[in-house]
């Protein structure tokens, strides 16, 4: 067993720990250990399919386009993404299987060892879901920067980028403490190009995310990252740090909770 394979199984572990037994276990150590967020209801997990459907074709659309045409229809098919061909269920796990592992080098755990993470339902996110979660943390970062803007142009200019929506949750949260900033976005020289101003705010979002991710598994990030496109994919993943405060993390990630479930899953 591979040192990385042991860590995800420690980490597994653990995530499925009652606190009670985690804060023994932390006694017996030199330093403090970070006990992770709890999440008390399991994940149903995905089948080798449904995880398919929710990674971005991005991440294996090029290789398929390697294929000649019948090996591209077989695996298309198997993706349902065809009909040139019907498959018995083994036989299409089968090709998922050989297509899975010529792209990624080995599987997430199971949604279900996610247990320790109130983040994990993030794993189930849809991508549309995610990018409408970074346009809503972002505005944590816009809200103290737009008291100060004196230019009436550039607060027309944001009225008319933001959405209804995003407009209504804005006036919510700048009567609120934030204590965690990033810098200034920099609206007082912002020329107007909704463009640049958009790519900022999704730069925003995706760094409060990704630092709220410092205490959850590597696993999490592989569900959100594939869930995302290839390039934005990357993008995200510059801002993963292991080196955030963790008083920072902890206050983000309710921060994060509090947004999603507000913005993305408003039956909760």
């Amino acid at each position: 067993m591979t040192r990385a394979l042991k860590d995800k199984v420690l980490v597994a572990s653990l995530q499925k720990t009652s606190p009670e037994k985690l804060s023994l276990l932390s006694s017996f150590l030199a330093e403090p250990l970070a006990l992770p967020t709890t999440l008390t209801t399991p994940l149903k997990d995905l089948s080798l399919k449904e995880l398919f459907a929710k990674i971005d074709p991005s991440w294996y659309t090029p290789y398929i386009e390697t294929l000649g045409e019948k090996e591209q229809n077989l695996l298309l098919s198997a993706l349902g993404k065809k009909e040139s061909y019907e498959f018995s269920t083994p036989l299409s796990l089968f090709f998922l299987n050989y297509l899975f592992h010529k792209i990624f080098k080995e599987k997430p755990l199971p949604l279900s060892y996610l247990i320790g993470d109130k983040l994990a339902p993030l794993a189930l996110a849809s991508k549309e879901e995610l990018y409408k979660l970074f346009r809503f943390l972002a505005l944590f970062d816009l809200a103290p920067e737009l008291k100060k803007v004196l230019n009436a142009k550039t607060l027309q200019k944001m009225e008319e980028l933001l959405t209804k929506e995003e407009c209504a949750f804005l006036q919510q949260i700048q009567t609120q403490k934030n204590p965690v900033q990033f810098g200034a976005i920099g609206l007082n020289n912002w020329d107007g190009n909704i463009e640049k101003m958009q790519s900022a705010l999704l730069d925003r979002g995706m760094n409060r995310l990704a630092k709220a991710l410092n205490l959850s598994s590597l696993d999490l990030e592989w569900y959100i990252k594939h869930t995302l496109d290839l390039p934005t994919a990357r993008r995200f993943t510059s801002f993963l740090s292991t080196t955030t405060d963790p008083r920072i993390t902890i206050f983000l990630i309710e921060q994060v909770l509090t947004t999603w479930k507000k913005v993305c899953t408003p039956s909760l």
